[in-house]
């Protein structure tokens, strides 16, 4: 199934907001989904024209026919999101508690978005459950240091900012709660993370616990890593990029934070010699399931351009065409050291690059360094990966 928008259907309607299309749920205060008001196509072109707004910044130009618009599939622009990852924090009076974003850091202060229709209906049932109880709880829970709270639809992990031995005294001092609190989510499994450092970095590797060893069947790397929530619209982007690129036996892809290795998987399809770079160990333990194990380094891309700029020569060496590029870097963007060798290093070499970025804004600063450099560009392809919200990725395919 395919999901691309013809740009012209997207390009006329004018913006109009109804406070109707917002299903049951919405919290008129959040700021999360700057487009619920609007009917889709509405809010996919005003995501579009903001594309287009940063480019231009960058003297970047985005028009037909170099762009291309893929919309979510119809069934998924609500009830899609399966991790839903949210602060905790007692109302003023201290007699419930909020789940949700923070709105004010001092004091503390969070919007409760229990009921927010993006959640996936699994994911949406438990936390409602979990709120719930917290509320019914919230004087026998007023001395535990809870923090934050993920939501999947198989698992619930709790995270209570104290350190390992302090938070392993809590469960059992406040033993009866948190029995409680799994009997209340049964048949969901309930994880508990002990981190003394919990704030921007909400998770520590080494602090996961449960109270039953037995109960717990997801492993910490589904807490710890980031995949696309949908999936199929997911698949079409890497399907552009395999047309774009052509793996193949004889033409080798480098992969530059290939994440679980969902593309990784896609390259080694076609038999195509591969190899990926990814920091999280989490991450690359399963691409290695997904892909040849000695096809990914541990690592960041900073310290791991040189060994991949060797393996690029190793492979021309042996009569393989010059490595093809795929970029999926976070929000900040490609590193410097990358961009230095893209732009006039061993790298530049390359004729073809597929760049899918989460962060027009950075992403169009790389490519200012890049064309300048002699990169040209082929293609624009906006995927919307996150309905309603301001969030949209784009997919840039270059060549030389």
């Amino acid at each position: 199934m395919s999901f691309k928008t013809e740009t012209s259907c997207i390009s006329d309607s004018t913006s109009s907001q109804d406070p109707r299309l917002a299903p049951l749920g919405c919290v008129s205060e959040c700021r999360a989904c700057p487009h619920r008001y609007h009917e889709y196509n509405e809010g996919l072109r005003l995501k579009v024209e903001h594309v287009k707004s940063l480019a231009k910044q960058f003297n970047i130009s985005i028009e037909p026919p170099r762009l291309h618009v893929f919309s979510a599939p119809t069934d998924s622009r609500w009830g899609y999101r399966r991790r839903a990852l949210l602060r905790i924090a007692p109302t003023a009076d201290r007699s419930d508690y909020n789940v949700g974003f923070i709105r004010s850091r001092k004091p503390l202060e969070v919007l409760d978005i229990s009921t927010c229709p993006l959640h996936e209906p699994k994911v949406q049932k438990s936390l409602l459950k979990f709120k719930a109880y917290l509320s019914r709880s919230a004087a026998a829970c007023s001395n535990i240091p809870l923090h934050s709270v993920l939501v999947q639809p198989r698992l619930v992990t709790l995270v209570i900012k104290a350190s390992p031995s302090e938070g392993q005294d809590l469960l059992k001092s406040h033993f009866a709660w948190f029995l409680d609190l799994e009997e209340e989510l049964q048949p969901i499994q309930v994880r508990y993370c002990l981190n003394p450092s919990a704030g921007n970095r909400i998770f520590y590797r080494k602090g996961f616990y449960v109270i039953n060893s037995d109960s717990v069947f997801e492993s910490v790397a589904s807490t710890l890593v980031f995949d696309q929530v949908l999936a199929e619209l997911h698949s079409i982007a890497l399907k552009e990029s395999a047309s774009y690129l052509e793996p193949s036996p004889q033409q080798p892809i480098l992969d530059f934070y290939s994440g679980t290795g969902a593309s990784l998987e896609v390259w080694s399809r076609s038999h195509a010699p591969c190899l990926g770079v990814e920091l999280v160990s989490e991450a690359v333990e399963i691409a290695r399931v997904r892909a040849n194990p000695n096809s990914v380094l541990q690592g960041s891309v900073e310290t791991r351009v040189a060994q991949i700029e060797s393996q690029a020569h190793a492979w021309t060496q042996s009569s393989l065409k010059f490595p093809r590029i795929y970029l999926n870097p976070p929000s900040t963007g490609l590193d410097h050291r990358l961009v230095e060798s893209l732009a006039d290093g061993v790298l530049a070499s390359a004729d073809r690059m597929a760049y899918l970025s989460c962060q027009p804004r950075s992403l169009f600063r790389d490519l200012a360094k890049l064309t300048s450099s002699g990169w040209r560009i082929h293609s624009f392809n906006i995927f919307d990966f996150f309905p309603q919200t301001g969030a949209i990725e784009v997919l840039v395919h270059l060549e030389k």
